[in-house]
Parts: structure tokens; sequence; C-alpha cells
């Protein structure tokens, strides 16, 4: 999580969803929830399976880091 400040506001952390979607049921309640609370909006839904999709690289990565390192 990457912390923001702004001039006059305390330090605020700045969440994302892909950092806590690990496995394939999480992406895929998300994607379940976005899509029940979207009411039809495809811009709410698109950024949703983006977030999936980071969340998928991210893993991705971690694998290839943990067998390169193993």
């Amino acid at each position: 999580m990457a912390s923001v400040e702004t001039e006059g506001s305390p330090l605020l952390t700045r969440f994302d969803v892909a950092e806590h979607l690990h496995t394939r049921e999480e992406m895929l309640a998300y994607l379940d929830a976005c899509i029940a609370e979207s009411r039809g909006d495809a811009t709410f839904i698109t950024a949703a399976l983006d977030d999936i999709a980071r969340a998928q690289r991210r893993l991705r990565e971690v694998t290839k880091q943990s067998e390169s390192d193993g």
C-alpha cells in the first residue's frame, strides 16, 4: 500500500484490493460482489476486472520469484 499525504491533511494509506485477492475463489467472489453493486455500470465492472488482472499478475510475479529463490 502506498502512503499519500496531501497538503493540510493527515497521512493516508491508499488501499489496493489487488493486494488482497490471493485465490481464484476470492477473485470470483470480488467480481460477483462488484457486479451486484454495479447496477449495470460497465466502467465499474471494467475496474473490477482490472483489479483482478493486477492481482493475477502480482501472484505470477510472486510465484516466479519464489521458484527462482528455491
